[in-house]
């Protein structure tokens, strides 16, 4: 089982009838045995939740306020990166999923330490464990699931896979085929409109930011004679012949320059007074440019308020904002796209007879992918009825037959290719050769149905990604003979994946590689000491409690070791 799944160990605390549990489970084949009543299917239950289940607080035991379940998983390396892209911690390949649940309904999942809404939790799991109970078979009775069964087995994925290519990129295609069919419908009335907007930018010739440009030059312009006499005033004091700021500095720097050799700190201060000069200089010459850059022109002034008002109307007609000088910008980008729009639609018959033709060749190839896919399912039915068969006779159904029909759609019909192909898969029974073929929820009763699914798994278990199955109530219906080959079905599963069987019959406990036993207390509940392996004798007297309910029958216990010693010299293969 290298790089498969395993389950390592379960922790449950408050969960129904059980106080505290800790399994711990290894390769092979593990059987849970006990009373009816103690608890072990709560174990399934505790899986279930902690692979992202349902929850129900009816499940939270009385008295308590919550219920801590948690599992350790040895995961595949397809996993790793999953795991890592949540952030979750994984210690040599080893993960542990927790699950806290509350009487108010809520729970909290999380998988290596990291909280996962459970819905990914359950996408993981289903990578890591299968769980096959009533509802499991259940689940047989669906079409998608027997197509899904009939691909793995065939090993269809990778032509699958490349269907699902085709027709995505068909849905695509045809999606823009549509859009455009759409679009050339109110050609006339689309490409009118989009004109009008490129008109409108090719008459006003908007520039991007212009409105922002000019309602500064306005505000400017419309503050001229207060910034006019600001300026004059400051300059009448900076510039003036005599008594300006820069000539008396000036006469400072020349006093001082004299004896500047005297004393080096004497000639930093001259410095700083030159440099001083110099910017003051500097701040005349920007005030006398700013000064006569204002524009007192009348007419000019005009200009600008005239243009102003004809952005303003643009950026009301077509603007998605109040911000004008945003939605002018916009405006631009609009009459850019519109441009480009409407060269495409005044070609449009050519494009769309383009991509029809591309629609065309692409179906071809998508319907010759549907039609090697059915001629691949229709070569793998046939062999996995011939295996399943086989697997039926050993299960004490020799008269079984399990048939499979394919019923294919019409090919040439777009509307008929789904996500698996063009194909209905139904699984037919009949019990024997003198019954008619029914589908298999007709014909099957419930305990057939249980070995029509335990042999399904039995064929497709070395095939399968998944390295751990649960199975509960697989046994349903069957007894004796049968349940013996039951067991041995589930020891061979066991060989190349680890297996863990819920079961109250005897025929199947003995083909365990491990033994667990869940007790209850006489007060009804089950503690960790509850639960535990058995071994030898103490296993020997388990056979034989539930093959006559007597722990100390004699008779019991010499059924028990037959069977045991039954198991100890088959060869599974």
């Amino acid at each position: 089982m290298k790089g498969h799944s395993a389950l390592n160990s379960i922790q449950i605390r408050n969960l129904g009838v059980i106080e505290t549990a800790s399994v711990e489970f290894s390769s092979g084949l593990t059987v849970l045995t006990g009373e009816t009543g103690a608890g072990k299917t709560m174990i399934l239950s505790a899986l279930n939740l902690i692979l992202g289940g349902k929850f129900d607080n009816n499940l939270i035991r009385n008295g308590t306020d919550r219920a801590l379940v948690s599992g350790e998983f040895q995961i595949p390396k397809s996993l790793i990166s999953v795991l890592d892209e949540l952030g979750a911690e994984v210690d040599e390949n080893e993960v542990v999923i927790n699950r806290v649940l509350s009487d108010s309904g809520k729970s909290k999942l999380s998988i290596g330490g990291v909280p996962v809404p459970a819905a990914k939790v359950a996408e993981i799991g289903e990578d890591l464990v299968e769980i096959h109970g009533q509802s499991s078979s259940n689940r047989l009775l669906k079409s998608s699931v027997q197509r899904e069964i009939l691909d793995n087995y065939g090993k269809l994925e990778r032509q699958v896979g490349e269907y699902r290519t085709l027709l995505d990129s068909y849905r695509k295609l045809e999606r823009e085929l549509n859009d455009l069919k759409a679009s050339l419908k109110n050609r006339d009335a689309e490409i009118s409109r989009l004109r009008e907007v490129v008109d409108n930018q090719n008459k006003a010739k908007v520039r991007k930011d212009e409105f922002f440009e000019i309602s500064s030059e306005i505000s400017k312009l419309e503050s001229g004679q207060a910034i006019s006499e600001a300026i004059n005033l400051s300059l009448s004091v900076l510039a003036s012949d005599e008594d300006a700021p820069a000539s008396l500095i000036s006469q400072a720097h020349k006093s001082l320059k004299s004896i500047e050799k005297i004393d080096k700190e004497i000639a930093a201060i001259v410095e700083a007074i030159r440099d001083s000069i110099e910017t003051l200089n500097f701040a005349v010459s920007d005030l006398e440019r700013y000064r006569d850059s204002i524009n007192a022109d009348p007419a000019y002034f005009d200009q600008l308020q005239s243009r102003k008002a004809e952005l303003s109307s643009l950026a009301k007609r077509y603007g998605q904002t109040e911000d004008k000088n945003l939605s002018l910008n916009q405006f631009i980008e609009m009459a850019s796209e519109a441009k480009a729009k409407i060269e495409q639609l005044s070609g449009g018959e050519g494009a769309l007879a383009d991509l029809t033709s591309k629609l065309d060749d692409l179906f071809l190839n998508l319907k010759k992918a549907a039609i090697n896919l059915n001629e691949a399912r229709a070569k793998a039915s046939t062999q996995l009825c011939l295996d399943v068969q086989q697997e039926l006779i050993d299960l004490a159904l020799p008269n079984a037959e399990l048939q499979i029909n394919i019923s294919t759609n019409d090919p040439d019909n777009p509307k008929n290719y789904g996500n698996d192909g063009i194909d209905e898969v139904e699984f037919l029974f009949r019990s024997h050769p003198s019954a008619k073929f029914a589908s298999i929820g007709k014909g099957a009763s419930g305990g057939e149905l249980s070995r029509i699914m335990l042999a399904l798994e039995v064929v497709i278990a070395k095939l399968s990604p998944v390295g751990t199955y649960i199975f509960d109530e697989v046994d349903s219906g069957v007894g004796g003979k049968a349940a013996m080959e039951v067991g041995k079905k589930l020891a061979k599963i066991a060989k190349s994946a680890q297996v863990i069987v819920i079961t109250h019959l005897a025929q199947v406990a003995v083909w365990a590689d491990s033994h667990y036993v869940v007790e209850k207390s006489e007060s009804g509940d089950v503690t960790e000491s509850n639960v535990f392996k058995v071994e030898k004798d103490r296993r020997k007297m388990e056979i034989a409690r539930l093959l006559s309910g007597q722990e100390e029958s004699k008779s019991a216990n010499e059924h028990a070791s037959e069977l045991l010693d039954i198991v100890a010299s088959s060869v599974i293969s």
